[in-house]
């Protein structure tokens, strides 16, 4: 088994179908097991303590009986029993992801927040994807593949939903519900009474968790609407027009040198990156074409970026020359763009 796609699996980096591949191979394969040694490094900050009765439960859903003396049990199965409690839990990100079991044996809530200065890209169980700006948190329940609902508790964040018509996917956040079958969408809180939902693609609907105060609003295409979340009067922003000379003069003025992690060295004619996080190259490329930039890959993520972005740039030859330079893919779709 490759070391990389291991280290995704325990850090949810992965889908639900390639998590269930990884276990079941760990699970018919003793050799691999004797070869891990992930366990060995984590912080004893990092573990998460577990009550003797949690622990009862789980081993007998795993079929192994209490005994007195641990010591009887071989290593293969010990082992095991790791790594299938590791798959159970695979949805859990040590130091970002904190689980409370609500009663024993039933559906529990993940809470994810990101406590880094950067973006981060998060895989839920239905292949859907999530991009959480710093400090955002989200949380979501066990069940989430038939029940696919987020409570968002706090900052930005930008859902990239696979269609699943069975089980519409839904966002709670300050009383107002978001509802969408396959799109792209971002929340955000504008002050402490008011917040935007911007559409990029497809279509949403939203209304109050209530279903009492707005009745519901759709939206389609690229739409944005701004709700006042004490009484859940609502508007719809006007999109602005993108003119994109306008907007590079803007964004050359008030972008410094040092932002990103790198150097920026920005003119009438080009923008000269040295080193600057991607995220932040994504945000500028965001403001000046008016699109969104979808990221599934963890590593192109968190990478930088050298390299020249001309005016006017062509989207398509844009990103087809980072993804020969970064071994990424992209799609370019409406006003998304998409790399993996």
């Amino acid at each position: 088994m490759d070391k990389e796609k291991l280290k995704q699996f325990f850090a949810n980096q992965c889908s639900y179908e390639e998590c269930k591949v990884i276990a079941s191979y760990l699970e018919d394969n003793e050799a691999a097991l004797d070869e891990l040694t992930m366990f060995e490094e984590i912080a004893s900050s990092e573990i998460l303590p577990t009550s003797w009765a949690e622990k009862s439960h789980y081993y007998r859903q795993l079929g192994i009986a209490r005994r007195q003396n641990i010591q009887r049990l071989s290593y293969s199965t010990v082992a095991a029993a790791i790594v299938i409690l590791a798959f159970i839990f695979s949805f859990f990100r040590l130091g970002q992801q904190k689980n409370a079991i609500d009663s024993l044996g039933h559906a529990y809530t993940i809470r994810i927040m990101n406590d880094e200065p950067t973006i981060k890209l998060i895989h839920l169980p239905d292949s859907s994807t999530l991009l959480l700006s710093p400090a955002a948190q989200i949380a979501y329940r066990s069940d989430f593949v038939s029940n696919r609902q987020v409570q968002q508790l706090e900052g930005i964040v930008t859902y990239h939903v696979r269609k699943g018509r069975n089980s519409p996917f839904r966002v709670n956040y300050r009383g107002l519900e978001t509802k969408a079958v396959g799109t792209v969408f971002t929340i955000q809180d504008l002050d402490e009474t008011h917040l935007s939902i911007e559409l990029s693609e497809g279509k949403i609907v939203v209304e109050d968790q209530a279903r009492l105060r707005m009745g519901k609003v759709y939206l389609e295409g690229h739409e944005k609407i701004v709700v006042n979340t004490v009484d859940f009067s609502y508007k719809r922003a006007a999109m602005p027009t993108q003119n994109f000379t306008e907007t590079w003069e803007l964004e050359r003025v008030k972008t410094t040198s040092g932002i990103g992690g790198g150097q920026i060295e920005w003119t009438n004619s080009f923008i000269r990156f040295q080193a600057v996080d991607n995220a932040h190259v994504f945000s500028i490329i965001e403001r000046l074409y008016g699109v969104k930039v979808l990221v599934e890959s963890q590593h192109v993520l968190q990478g930088n970026f050298t390299g020249t972005l001309y005016n006017k740039d062509d989207l398509n030859i844009l990103f087809a020359n980072f993804c020969q330079m970064n071994g990424c893919t992209y799609q370019l779709e409406q006003a998304v763009v998409i790399i993996k």
